[in-house]
């Protein structure tokens, strides 16, 4: 038998073909259109197609995000292939992989390795409660043989299901009214998902005519809407009179209140405003006091201009 044997792809340069055993092993550099290789083995020739086949890679991977039911949200739709995928803490996600010719396997890896169903060029996966895994790496075998020329890593982004905001407006951190006054105040509120619920609370902090020491002091909530799952942003009207709560002269702390739709959680609560509720007497006391200050300061100006007049003069003599 011949020592080698020779080998060329068409119109490509010639490649050795040294004997091993009983075998001619030829190395043909990859190819990317359809060609034939001519094989010489001494007076034997022979001649095959070669069909360049390339690598499966990963076309499309979307997932369908099943939200926490607490939320009563719909399915969420998002495209994995991006590399990046966020998920809310205890969602479940199933992904729908395609690639681009039939495959025989395909599995995902995070915490452990999974086998992947597989439909022709489709794969699909189990719904994965991904709770603490930081990454998933996708692969997968087509028909033929290759493999994808990768692994596809998909970095997983943890969402936490945030608390709400709840604001007060048309009311200043501090304010005094009297008793008969009544405040106009709308609460907002806004949420990553849903506001449940809106409200206020308020607790007299210090009462004036208040004779019974060991006797708690009074307070109340008050519910002023209510949401809908999918309503982000709530809001609503409430007043707050003093004499329709049965409060005397002293100082209350106000808060608007708001709740989602994630079990167990806390009240959300806005910043404390505090209200302080004067008679007439103490509310024209308060007026004095700044008809006072109002003085002093008007005062300390005119003492102020006369003392750079008399400088002027100085400078002028």
């Amino acid at each position: 038998q011949p020592g080698e044997g020779h080998a060329r792809v068409e119109h490509q340069a010639a490649i050795e073909a040294p004997r091993q055993g009983n075998a001619y092993v030829v190395a043909v550099p990859g190819q990317t259109k359809p060609s034939h290789l001519a094989i010489a083995v001494g007076d034997a020739r022979e001649s095959t197609k070669i069909e360049p086949m390339f690598r499966p890679d990963l076309a499309a991977l979307p997932a369908e995000i099943e939200l926490p039911k607490y939320l009563q949200y719909p399915a969420q739709k998002a495209d994995a292939r991006k590399g990046t995928l966020e998920v809310l803490e205890g969602s479940a996600v199933t992904f729908n992989g395609k690639v681009a010719r039939p495959l025989r396997e395909a599995s995902v890896t995070g915490s452990d390795t999974q086998p992947l169903t597989v439909r022709g060029a489709e794969f699909v996966s189990s719904k994965l409660v991904l709770g603490a895994t930081n990454s998933l790496l996708f692969t997968w075998r087509d028909e033929v043989g290759p493999t994808g020329k990768t692994p596809f890593e998909l970095k997983i982004v943890p969402r936490t299901d945030e608390a709400p905001l709840v604001e007060a407006r048309g009311l200043e951190r501090a304010t005094a009214i009297l008793e008969d006054e009544t405040l106009e105040i709308r609460v907002e509120a806004e949420d990553d998902f849903g506001v449940k619920k809106i409200g206020s609370k308020w607790r007299v902090v210090d009462a004036l005519a208040r004779t019974n020491v060991a006797e708690a002091l009074p307070s109340g909530v008050r519910d002023l809407a209510s949401g809908k799952p999918q309503d982000r942003v709530l809001g609503g009207a409430t007043r707050f009179s003093p004499r329709a709560l049965g409060i005397g002269p002293g100082r209350v702390v106000w808060q608007a209140t708001a709740v989602d739709y994630k079990p167990d959680r806390p009240l959300a609560e806005s910043v404390p405003y505090t209200i302080l509720i004067l008679d007439r007497a103490e509310h024209a006391k308060l007026v004095q006091q700044m008809m006072d200050k109002i003085a002093q300061q008007l005062e300390e100006i005119a003492r102020s201009e006369q003392d750079q007049t008399e400088a002027t003069q100085r400078l002028r003599e």
